[in-house]
């Protein structure tokens, strides 16, 4: 996996944990981290329809360098009750902040963290201590 660091923000609606790849981190986000997180939250500041109603978000934000577009791929949890439940996903695909339907939603890079994440909730009591203390992943640093 190519993550330079991960956000958890419990302070969201839905409770989000948010990986920032390599990929156009540089070119798309002058390799800067409150950059990074800067764009993610104006694109939850007008969340694509449906994210509202989630339990979780697990976001990826990366750069595509020929383009210079900023994109975040979102992939909401529902269904977590009763915990850690079997939940549905449903995915968005946001460039430069809008909305965008792609038939490829995420990387395989994504698919790796998040199925780290999905065998760490399930060994979590409850959605508190899953948001409260994210998983140990060797080779990714928590950003405050």
């Amino acid at each position: 996996m190519k993550f330079m660091g991960r956000f958890t923000s419990i302070d969201q609606k839905p409770v989000l944990r948010a990986y920032i790849h390599q990929a156009g981190f540089v070119e798309c986000y002058s390799g800067s981290f409150n950059h990074a997180w800067d764009h993610l939250m104006n694109v939850l500041n007008a969340p694509p329809e449906g994210l509202g109603s989630m339990d979780l978000a697990f976001a990826c934000v990366w750069g595509q360098v020929s383009t210079g577009d900023r994109i975040v791929d979102l992939l909401g949890y529902s269904d977590v009750d009763p915990w850690p439940g079997n939940p549905g996903f449903s995915g968005w695909v946001m460039i430069n902040g809008v909305y965008s339907p792609q038939d490829e939603i995420t990387c395989e890079d994504t698919i790796i963290a998040l199925g780290k994440e999905a065998e760490y909730r399930r060994r979590t009591k409850n959605l508190t201590q899953y948001q409260t203390y994210p998983p140990s992943i060797p080779s990714i640093r928590d950003i405050e």
